[in-house]
Parts: structure tokens; C-alpha cells; sequence
């Protein structure tokens, strides 16, 4: 059997007004057959009562005077009524005078009445002197019977037509009611689906139009809502998009959530679903730069997600798709929505330009561009170095100083390209010459010194 709840709402309504219309109809259709039935019995009982008196009264004139010839007439004539089936009139010696049958005269009355039919009804017809005889009359109840069964018959057809109607009319009803409900249920599935143009416009003053009122007064709230969130999507974006620093984001356990162009280009990357919900930390933070592993729980990216904070880091390196990596300096910046954590953006930029040119400032601050041999600043901070060590361990050094001669003839007869030569090659054999704690220097022009690390103590000497 179908349950109730799974029936359509105009369904349900028909069948609800269905079964109310029929509980009432059977309610009035009984009480109205039962009162009919008790009506009718009562009439047929007060018929019988007033038609056995008049015979009652009748059969005294007929057994007083002996003259049955009128009421056998009268009775014949009686006889004709529906509800009076018999009727027979006995003497005092219980013999029948008179009868609506014919055949019954002469017989004896109990003789007739013991015929084997019932509704008999005898009443002893007497004076005030003596029993004149006795009056039997047979009633049937085929007529009031038949007459309540087409009245029944006639009722419950009128309640099967009515009932039928009424299921007619609650189906319409449930139809008219529902039509713009599934309307309104058909723009929503539609709304749902993406169609954000659709509205159910639903005419009329009542709750339905002014749910479908409110319904659109929503989707247009929505569609603006999603235009503005579209239009600032669209502009962070073009903003991340722009920008040349690599930008990312993760979620609390550190699973990429969003990634910008330049973090693609920088890492070696094509498609944002190759790093969209992967770990970052095991793709590009993986290992130290001097080749060690680097674990999750110790990546400070990490650690300042865990507690919310921001971090600046530039002493790191990260790894790209094909397995080299670069220096980088990145900062991270917890995100959080409604108050709570819910992941952190990190920027990063690509810094092997500014380490190049660090290791060439630092080049041109201690080393001579010539021969490449440490220049005076960097000797001058060796030999500081070499005496605090000599006070603390108590080593001795020596400081051995070199001065070509004749250079600035050489440079003025074969040129300064072959005194620059020259230069190399003296820095070359110098450095041949001496050990590899040992320093060699150049002054400037043809001047070198060599510093050079004893390894005794003092007190061996």
C-alpha cells in the first residue's frame, strides 16, 4: 500500500477532503436510514393497530347480526392493502365465517392460521355479555421492506455519486491548490541548479503568491551577492595574478588550498591541481639546504599555523617540480574566518639574484679582482684573528712580505696586460707554495704577504 508521506501535497489534499466528505456522508447516510427505519416501523405498527380495530369493531356488527356477506367485501377490499396479507373471522365454535380468501370460509381458524406463514395477530371480538368469536389477521412486512430497500438502494447511490464528486472536486481542489506551489518547486530546482535568472513570479494576494514574492525578493539577493562575490573574486585574483611574489595557501594540516600564477612559474609547475589539496610542506619544503631532511613538525610554517602567528623566514630553500632548488624568503599569515583558524597564505620570493649579488659584494669587499687572492681588509681581519689565537692558545705565526721588482718596467715595456699576467701567475705559485691554513695576500700593485699559522706552541720552542 502507498504510505501517505510519500504521496504528492495535491494528493494528500484530495484524499484528506475524500475521506472527510465520506466519513460525513456515512454518518448522515446512517442516521438518516436508521431514523427512516424506526419511522417506518413505528407508521406500520400504528397502521396495524388502527386497521385491527376497525375490523375489531366491524366483525361485532357482522357476528351480531350474522350478516357476513358485507364484511366479507369490506375485508376483500381490505385484503388489497400491501401490509394486510389475511384476513379471516371465526365464529365462538372457531370456524371461519368470513375471510379475505375465500377458500378460508368454513375452515377451521386455527387450521388456518397453523398454515405455516407467520404474522398472525388474533384478537377475541367480544360484548359485555358474552365472546362473540375471534378475528385473526395476518401483516407483512414485504412492502415496508421492499419500499426501505429502494429507499436504501436509492441513498446509497446518491452517497457513491456524492462521494465520487466529492473526490472529483478535492483532486481539483488539491491541484488548484498545489499548481503554484510546484511552480514555485520547479524554480527552486531550477534556482538550485544554477540558473540564477529564474524567478517564480506568482500572482495573487495570498501566502502562496507572497512566499513566491518573498522566494524572489531572496534569489535576487542571492544573485547580487553572487555578482559582488564573483567581482571580488575576480579582483583578488587579478590581483594574485599580478603580483611577481609567489603566493600560496594552506589549510590547517597543511594542504595547498589556492595557488597564484607566479607560485606555478617559480615552483615549476603548469596546473593548479597538481599542488590543490597535496601537502606543500612534502612537495617544496621538504629537505634543508644542506641536504637534510627537513620533518613537518619542525617547518616553521608550520609551527606558526599550529599556533596562529605569523612568521619571516629567509635563510631556507624550496624544491621545485624537477628536483632543484633555490633560496627563498617567504612570510606567512594565519587565516581565519569567524574567528576561527582555519589555515595560513604564504608569499615567497625567489632570492638566488640577491644571494648572487651578496656573494659579490662580499667578493669585491675581501678579495682581490685580479688574482682572487684575499685583499687587505680580509688579511688585515686573518692576522686579528690569528693573534687572538695566539693569546688564547699561545701558537705562533709569521707575516711573510713580497715585492716584485722591476714591475713597473715590465708593465711599461710589455704592457699592463702582461704585468696583470704576470700578477696571476706570482698569485698561483704562491699559493702552491703554502699550506692550506696558510694565507696569501695582495697588498696592491706587486706587493703580496703571507700569513703563516704555526702549529707548535710557544713554550716548545
Amino acid at each position: 500500500m502507498l504510505r501517505f508521506s510519500r504521496l504528492s501535497l495535491r494528493y494528500r489534499i484530495a484524499l484528506v477532503i475524500f475521506l472527510l466528505e465520506a466519513c460525513m456522508l456515512a454518518s448522515v447516510l446512517g442516521v438518516t436510514l436508521g431514523q427512516s427505519r424506526r419511522t417506518a416501523n413505528e407508521f406500520n405498527s400504528a397502521s396495524q393497530r388502527a386497521s385491527l380495530e376497525l375490523l375489531s369493531n366491524l366483525s361485532v356488527t357482522a357476528l351480531l347480526t350474522s350478516e357476513y356477506s358485507d364484511y366479507q367485501r369490506y375485508i376483500q377490499d381490505m385484503g388489497k392493502q400491501p401490509s394486510l396479507a389475511r384476513i379471516a373471522l371465526a365464529d365462538q365454535q372457531g370456524r371461519v365465517v368470513a375471510g379475505s380468501r375465500v377458500t378460508d370460509v368454513g375452515q377451521p381458524l386455527w387450521k388456518v392460521i397453523q398454515g405455516g406463514e407467520s404474522g398472525w395477530q388474533t384478537h377475541s371480538i367480544q360484548t359485555a355479555a358474552s365472546s362473540l368469536g375471534t378475528l385473526a389477521v395476518q401483516f407483512s412486512d414485504a412492502a415496508l421492506e421492499a419500499a426501505y430497500d429502494k429507499t436504501r438502494n436509492l441513498a446509497l447511490l446518491v452517497a457513491v455519486s456524492g462521494m465520487v464528486i466529492i473526490a472529483i472536486v478535492g483532486l481539483l481542489t488539491g491541484f488548484a491548490l498545489t499548481r503554484r506551489l510546484a511552480v514555485m518547486t520547479e524554480v527552486a530546482r531550477r534556482f538550485a541548479d544554477g540558473n540564477r535568472a529564474v524567478r517564480s513570479k506568482v500572482a495573487g494576494a495570498d501566502e502562496i503568491s507572497e512566499l513566491s514574492r518573498s522566494f524572489d525578493r531572496m534569489a535576487d539577493a542571492v544573485g547580487q551577492q553572487e555578482q559582488q562575490l564573483k567581482a571580488q573574486n575576480e579582483y583578488i585574483e587579478l590581483l594574485l595574478n599580478s603580483t611577481s611574489e609567489a603566493i600560496y595557501g594552506v589549510d590547517i594540516q597543511g594542504r595547498c588550498t589556492f595557488v597564484n600564477l607566479a607560485c606555478l612559474e617559480m615552483l615549476g609547475y603548469e596546473l593548479e591541481s597538481e599542488l590543490i589539496g597535496k601537502q606543500m610542506h612534502e612537495l617544496i619544503h621538504h629537505t634543508h639546504p644542506d641536504g637534510r631532511h627537513y620533518p613537518m613538525q619542525q617547518c616553521r610554517i608550520h609551527l606558526a599555523t599550529q599556533l596562529g602567528q605569523a612568521a619571516h623566514v629567509e635563510d631556507e630553500v624550496h624544491w621545485r617540480a624537477d628536483g632543484s632548488s633555490f633560496p627563498v624568503e617567504y612570510w606567512s599569515h594565519p587565516m581565519r574566518r569567524d574567528g576561527r583558524l582555519v589555515g595560513t597564505v604564504v608569499a615567497f620570493t625567489d632570492i638566488s639574484d640577491r644571494k648572487r649579488a651578496e656573494g659579490k659584494i662580499k667578493e669585491l669587499a675581501f678579495f682581490d679582482q685580479l688574482t682572487g687572492l684575499p685583499n687587505r681588509t680580509l688579511l688585515i681581519d686573518r692576522i686579528r684573528q690569528a693573534m687572538v689565537s695566539t693569546l688564547r692558545n699561545g701558537n705562533y705565526g709569521s707575516l711573510l712580505f713580497i715585492d716584485l721588482d722591476n714591475f713597473k718596467t715590465l708593465n711599461d715595456t710589455l704592457g699592463h696586460d702582461m704585468g696583470d699576467l704576470l700578477l696571476k701567475k706570482v698569485a698561483q705559485r704562491l699559493r702552491h707554495c703554502v699550506r692550506e691554513v696558510d694565507t696569501v695576500a695582495r697588498l696592491g700593485g706587486d706587493e703580496f704577504m703571507v700569513r703563516m699559522k704555526a702549529l707548535l706552541p710557544l713554550a716548545l720552542k
